[in-house]
């Protein structure tokens, strides 16, 4: 016998013995049945005792009948027992039909999930008989179906769904074992109908009902992850899929069930429990999407429904039996071969196969994505937010299943969203909600794109990969932003897409979903080939390679002939098969729309709305981090980021940065191309944009050595750290330390390397370089130097940084040159000296102090003089902290110095000076000084009557002036009071020093001398002051200077100014004072202070006003002076905070920037301690502030232009950190202040309340409003304003002007001054009506809803993107042309009685944009430019009955 027929009896041996094992658990089914049926009456519940006999053995049946079933044995049972049996399950199976579950019946419900169960498991054994093949079954099978699919049905609906909500109370019972069976039997149930779909005609009914169980599967959310619901979506998803398949006619109810699920269901990031073979999870919903789709392009043939029913049960099962699950996808039936010989293989042919097929997918998928988006772009509803969310996240599952060959249908579903998306941004009337929507889906398209082209790239650049891969592509084309390979490459016999389809046919046999997949690849592998004309894409044409890929597709595609194991197992792993369909996504629609994809996003960013620009930069970095190498291919990304750097909006600046620091990390070489742009914004004037820009610029700095890039950056740098912005300081400060200070730390070893030598060198040529750049970067360097020092884990650090820096500098002047041979500028290294001096006096060693003897006496080049003070500065600083210096070097340093000290100017005698005093404390020898002071003394004294006017004795002004400056010197920095007995010596009435040196000096302080000798004794009585405080107290010293503020004489002014300025700095630094000051500035007044700041303070501030009047009457260094005098005594609490508040809110406006941000941080220090104080006094400050603006910087505008900005911005910054209530009040009041009141107008300056009232309204218009509460009530004030007086005035023109019969020009009764006053009364209510309108149009706001309650009026409101205040600027210019003459002003009322009339229940015309329309009446528009009914509002009584008709009309 042969093999064969050996194996054939084998197995019909083992078919009989597994019918006889059934056989017997089918006797003993029935005689359980006969035992229930003999016991039971007919109207009696069967016990639930007698089920659970019954259930163990119906479980033994059902896998005795698979086995029978899969060895073809279902022949050897006899007809009548498997009747029997149907008959005994059907009874079973309507049971599960029609009992419903019981959720409150806690006992019972185990009882009835096992009811359940064996409904089911009885269903699942009709279904294994139904399809056994044996036609006198199936004829007499009844309705089997149905039944199944309403018993499934039930069982879900009642028991399973409810029981896997969260919120209810049923989890107990979701953990027992007889509902883990029940969900088990359900999920067998779906497979075994799955496979039955494909094998057997099912009515439409239960077609339906099969339909809608599986969707409520699929749509039902419980708000967790849970295996069971999980596995059953799964097998419903099959089930699904295969009825869409092989029923075409349900697919239009099937797609309309899926759309109208999507509108229930709720969109959430949570929901994603179907797991992708490389990882991660997606929705089931969008796997549902993505099935059928890629199912509607597979071939079908339902002919296999009559022809194969006898032999599907054996096929099924065996299938099963491997599976050891049951639950998958039918095998695709084997077609028979065409008995057509000539059937035609030709290009035309295998088009017109393929082109339907992918037809058909497409516009299933346009239906569900249409469907989706068109629900998504509406922003009015809150289930369409919820689309918009829910397009999202499908983008974002689509996205994930796209380099996956099991997910072919992810490519169109994403190519279809990207051709609307773009459609949508490309739309002058799309939303700009829709446009971020859009921005955003694109942005996850772009990176996956960006993504697939980086990993190809390196995969293909592996050497191991092309040649172990016999599919690998040896030709690929590099084009700028992303790869592209030929054709041919990809779709030829053993090429990407070959592998790609024999790894999803391997996998058919472990996953259901692989059948469609390979189905529609196929046919995309079809149409890659030949496009839909039936054209071949080869341009080479290679035509019996061709044809036999033609022959070869099509019979995949058409009769599902594989040949399977053409590639070697390595070659086909999950790995390497996703590798393999990448590398035919490159030629895929929506791969090669990448260039057009990354053209829209960055024309986006260039849109009118900042919302849009910003979100686009965010999209852009999105992509480059998924290729950071597209950021060298392509010069339109560093032009878009170099162009936002610039943007108006702040939130896009920032986006720029954020975007540019990702690209330097990416790509370091791009810093130094970069840098100019990020310069440009750590200077820009919000703190957040500062603070990302220091950090870019420190990381720029530490990874590029040249020595411009670090020049530019380590100066920006530097200038941060005056930022009036404290973190910003803090950032600043701490960049410089990391940039200049850690990476030159000294080792701890003794021995110093070369190369550490050469490095701190150079390092040090480039500080120096850099300081000397500006005067005022010594100060602010000095001052970061010693901020770095205040922090005790890092002072001891920095230290030793700093003397390793000093310790090179003198070396380097000992040598005069570097090692390199780099000359050093011995200028620019004594003043960095200087500066090291200046922060820490203790880093200096004797040694190098010894190194400044001789440029001590060395004066002779311009370059000499600076050297000279340096070293003297150095010297002062120093000598107190090192001790054990050469005596005699001492001594003859001081010789030098008080041989020139006759020709020193007061600059470098403020340095000469205290640098004499310190080496005769160090010699202990004070006679040279004391000399030197009485000798000027003696000489001043002997010039007193002396006639300083006359011309010819300039000479002695001059010397006198040399004396006295030299004397007030003396009297400041050495303390000669311990020398008295030397000076009373030589003049009998000296008693004291310092009051010698006063009385001395204030001969020639008083009015009758020279203007410029006057102010060099008064210098040298303050200078003397400074040391002795108390003297500012004595009558003749504030006799002298009441006398010089009484004659405003800004020379003598600026010394006494200067004086207070010394003396109240040097009260702060005091460390008594500062304590003080810490613990009660929150105490208003000065009897805790020192009492002669008080006594300054309460003088020449309170009393006089003359440092107040001082500040507001320039912009100069004068009026800056007295600024830092009103600062200092603010901060030490010495004047009321009413008194100064209104000051600095109004020098907050100067054009002197130094003036500007003093006032600013003064204001602010006054706000966050005394708010509830001096919010009363803002009115006043406007009123000031204005003044200041008309007489000092000669300008009467509210505003400036390119940008518009609000002259009072700064106060507004400040009361932004305070509450609304005050801010509200203050709008209520500048609104009241334009207010006309006719009844005074016979003395009121009608200029004057122009220009003030054209002030006060551009502020209003152009301020940056905190909130939208507070911006309703500045709107709301503005109506009242408007309404209340416009009443009065339009009565007041029509009563007395209009309502003349006789022409103005020839009446005699009309006032003219009346006709004044009602033309500034209606052009300032007109320009009222024009910041209103402009108010509403800038932020959107409708009248309906202005002053309404709002649940979000604390947030910040938004401006409409593309409008600005050209319009309302240009129509506020026009306000001082009023008065011009007779007819303007006449005119000018009429128009002004038009827009009252019509403007107050009329509709609003836009006024925005370049648009400069007329006076007409006009309410403002919402977003877009949407025309808005009016508030209407009612007049009150007034006495024109013909004012009150014409109000009543309009209304």
């Amino acid at each position: 016998m042969s093999v064969e027929g050996r194996t054939e009896d084998s197995g019909h041996n083992e078919g009989r013995a597994a019918a006889q094992i059934l056989h017997r658990s089918l006797q003993k089914a029935f005689k359980i049945e006969n035992e229930i049926l003999s016991t039971t009456s007919e109207f009696q519940e069967i016990d639930i005792d007698r089920i659970g006999l019954l259930y163990p053995i119906l479980s033994n049946i059902k896998q005795q009948l698979r086995k029978v079933l899969a060895l073809s044995g279902l022949s050897h049972i006899p007809l009548e027992d498997i009747l029997r049996l149907r008959k005994l399950c059907e009874e079973r199976l309507n049971a599960a039909r029609i009992i419903e579950f019981e959720l409150e019946d806690n006992p019972g419900k185990e009882h009835q999930a096992m009811m359940f169960d064996c409904g089911l498991i009885s269903g699942y054994i009709c279904l294994l008989i139904r399809s056994g093949g044996r036609q006198e079954i199936q004829l007499c099978s009844g309705n089997v179906f149905q039944i199944e699919s309403d018993a499934l049905k039930n069982v879900l609906e009642t028991c399973i769904i409810p029981t896997l909500i969260p919120a209810n109370q049923l989890q107990t019972f979701a953990n027992t074992e007889p509902f883990a069976a029940l969900i088990s039997a359900c999920e067998q149930i779906l497979g075994l109908l799955a496979t039955l779909v494909g094998g057997i005609k099912f009515s439409e009914t239960v077609l339906d009902t099969l339909e809608s169980t599986a969707l409520l599967l699929l749509f039902a959310h419980d708000g967790t992850v849970k295996t069971g619901l999980k596995k059953l979506r799964t097998a419903a998803l099959d089930l699904i899929v295969q009825v869409f398949h092989y029923y075409p006619i349900q697919r239009p109810s099937i797609l309309n069930e899926i759309l109208i699920s999507l509108k229930k269901t709720p969109a959430s990031q949570n929901s994603r429990d179907f797991k992708l073979l490389k990882g991660g999870s997606i929705q089931i919903v969008s796997a549902l999407i993505m099935r059928i789709t890629q199912s509607a392009a597979s071939v079908y043939d339902d002919s296999h429904c009559n022809e194969r029913t006898a032999s599907l049960a054996s096929e099924m099962t065996l299938e099963a039996d491997k599976l050891k699950g049951f639950r998958t996808e039918v095998r695709q039936p084997l077609f028979k071969k065409s008995t057509k010989k000539d059937k035609s293989t030709t290009v035309q042919s295998l088009s017109a196969l393929v082109s339907p097929l992918l037809d058909t997918a497409t516009n299933i998928a346009m239906q569900i994505i249409g469907f989706v988006i068109g629900r998504a772009l509406s922003p009015t509803k809150t289930r369409d937010e919820s689309f918009r969310n829910l397009l999202y996240i499908f983008v974002e599952d689509f996205v994930r299943s796209f380099d996956c060959p099991e997910w072919p249908a992810a490519e169109l579903l994403l190519r279809l969203i990207l051709f609307k998306m773009i459609q949508l941004l490309e739309t002058d009337k799309t939303t700009s909600t829709v446009k971020l929507m859009a921005v955003d889906i694109l942005g996850l398209m772009g990176a996956a794109i960006s993504g697939l082209n980086y990993n190809i790239r390196h995969a293909i650049q592996s050497e191991d990969f092309k040649t172990n891969f016999s599919w690998c592509p040896r030709n690929t084309i590099e084009e700028s932003l992303q790869l592209k390979l030929r054709l041919e490459d990809i779709t030829s016999l053993g090429g990407p897409f070959h592998a790609s389809v024999e790894f999803l046919i391997l996998q058919s046999a472990l996953e259901p979903q692989m059948h469609g997949a390979a189905g529609y690849l196929t046919a995309q592998w079809a149409f890659s080939t030949f496009d839909s004309t039936g054209i071949d894409t080869d341009p080479k044409n290679k035509t019996q390679e061709r044809s036999l890929l033609a022959a070869r597709l099509q019979k995949m595609i058409a009769e599902k002939l594989y040949e399977p194991k053409v590639f070697d197992p390595h070659c086909v792993t999950a790995g390497n098969a996703r590798v393999a369909y990448s590398l035919t996504l490159l030629r895929s629609q929506f791969c090669e729309s990448f260039n057009r994809l990354l053209e829209v996003i960055l024309d986006s960013a260039r849109s009118f709305h900042a919302s849009i620009r910003c979100r686009s930069l965010k999209v852009v970095l999105q992509i480059l981090e998924a290729d950071p190498l597209l950021i060298g291919r392509t010069s339109a990304v560093k032009a878009l980021i170099s162009g936002r750097t610039n943007d108006i909006s702040v939130s896009v600046r920032e986006s720029s940065l954020r975007l540019i620091s990702k690209c330097i990390e990416l790509m370091p070489e791009l810093g130094v191309e970069m840098m100019p742009d990020i310069l440009r914004r750590v200077s820009d004037e919000n703190m957040a944009v500062r603070k990302r820009a220091i950090k870019i610029l420190r990381d720029i700095y530490l990874q590029n050595p040249g020595v411009n890039a670090r020049s530019g950056i380590a100066e920006a740098l530097l200038y941060r750290t005056a930022d009036l912005d404290g973190t910003v300081r803090e950032l600043a400060c701490q960049s410089i330390e990391e940039i200049w200070i850690s990476p030159h730390l000294p080792a701890s070893t003794k021995e110093v390397s070369s190369n550490t030598t050469l490095s701190t060198t150079s390092h040090i040529c480039l500080m120096a370089k850099i300081v000397q750049g500006d005067r005022r970067l010594p100060s602010i360097f000095t001052t970061a130097l010693q901020a770095i020092l205040l922090h005790p884990s890092r002072r001891s650090a920095a230290l030793r940084v700093y003397s390793s820096f000093v310790a090179t500098m003198f070396n380097m002047i000992r040598k005069s040159t570097a090692k390199d041979k780099t000359t050093v500028d011995a200028v620019a290294t004594f003043q960095l000296l200087l500066i090291f001096a200046k922060t820490d006096a203790n880093i200096f060693t004797k040694q190098q102090i010894q190194l400044l003897a001789p440029y001590v006496g060395k004066i002779g080049t311009e370059d000499d003089m600076i050297i000279y003070r340096c070293a003297i500065s150095i010297l002062y600083r120093t000598l107190p902290q090192v001790s054990d210096v050469d005596p005699a070097l001492l001594r003859s340093m001081s010789i030098d110095l008080i041989k020139q000290i006759t020709r020193f100017n007061r600059v470098i005698l403020n340095e000469v000076i205290p640098c004499l005093w310190t080496i005769s404390n160090t010699l202990q020898d004070n006679k040279p000084l004391t000399t030197l002071a009485l000798s000027c003394i003696e000489h001043i004294r002997n010039m007193v009557d002396l006639r300083f006017h006359d011309p010819a004795k300039q000479e002695d002004v001059r010397k006198v002036k040399k004396l006295l400056l030299i004397a007030g010197m003396c009297g400041r920095y050495c303390h000669l009071e311990a020398q008295l007995e030397h000076f009373q010596m030589r003049f009998t009435d000296c008693h004291s020093f310092y009051d010698f040196v006063i009385g001395t000096c204030s001969v020639f302080s008083s009015s009758g001398q020279p203007v410029d000798l006057r102010k060099a004794a008064l210098d040298a009585i303050c200078m003397v002051c400074q040391v002795r405080p108390k003297h500012f107290t004595a009558s003749v010293v504030t006799t002298l200077f009441e006398e010089a503020f009484e004659e405003k004489k800004p020379e003598l002014e600026t010394v006494i100014l200067q004086a207070f300025k010394e003396f109240l700095l040097a009260e702060e630094q005091h460390s008594e004072v500062i304590s003080r000051v810490a613990a009660k500035l929150d105490h208003i007044g000065g009897s805790q202070l020192d009492g002669v700041a008080a006594f300054i303070t309460q003088k020449f501030a309170s009393n006089r006003k003359d440092i107040m009047r001082i500040a507001l009457a320039t912009q100069g260094d004068q009026a800056l002076l007295a600024v830092e005098v009103l600062a200092s005594m603010t901060r030490q609490g010495l004047l009321h905070p009413k008194e100064c508040a209104h000051i600095c809110i109004a020098l907050e406006t100067s054009q002197n920037r130094k003036i500007a941000e003093l006032s600013f941080i003064t204001h602010q220090t006054l706000h966050q301690k005394f708010e509830s104080i001096i919010k009363d006094e803002h009115l006043r400050a406007m009123e000031v502030a204005y003044e200041y603006q008309r007489d000092v910087i000669h300008n009467v505008r509210g505003a400036t232009c390119n940008p518009y900005l609000s002259i009072l911005h700064r106060m507004m910054e400040v009361t932004k950190a305070g509450r609304v209530k005050g801010r509200k009040q203050f709008f209520d009041g500048l609104c009241a202040r334009i207010e006309p009141d006719l009844s005074q107008s016979s003395w009121i300056d009608l200029s004057q309340y122009l220009q003030r009232s054209q002030f006060i309204l551009e502020n209003i218009a152009f301020f940056e409003y905190a909130s939208v509460e507070e911006l309703n009530a500045t709107v709301f004030a503005m109506e009242k304003v408007f309404t209340r007086a416009g009443i009065v005035v339009v009565d007041a023109i029509e009563t007395e002007l209009l309502g003349q019969t006789t022409p103005i020009a020839e009446s005699e009764n009309i006032d003219f001054n009346r006709l004044r006053t009602l033309a500034a009364s209606s052009t300032t209510l007109s320009g009222l009506w024009d910041a209103m309108t402009y108010l509403r149009q800038q932020y959107g706001l409708s009248c309906s809803t202005t002053n309404e309650a709002s649940n979000n009026s604390s947030r910040v409101p938004n401006k409409v993107d593309g409008f600005d205040g050209r319009a309302f600027w240009e129509r506020n210019s026009m306000v001082m042309t009023t008065l011009d003459s007779e007819q303007t002003m006449l005119n000018i009322c009429r128009a002004f009685i038009e827009l009252f009339h019509e403007g107050i229940g009329s509709e609003v015309i836009v006024l925005g944009g370049s648009d400069l329309p007329k006076r007409t009446p006009r309410l403002t528009g919402a977003k877009g430019g949407d025309k808005v009914k009016g508030r209407k509002r009612k007049a009150p009584p007034n006495r024109s009955s013909q004012k009150r008709r014409k109000v009543q009309s309009k209304r």
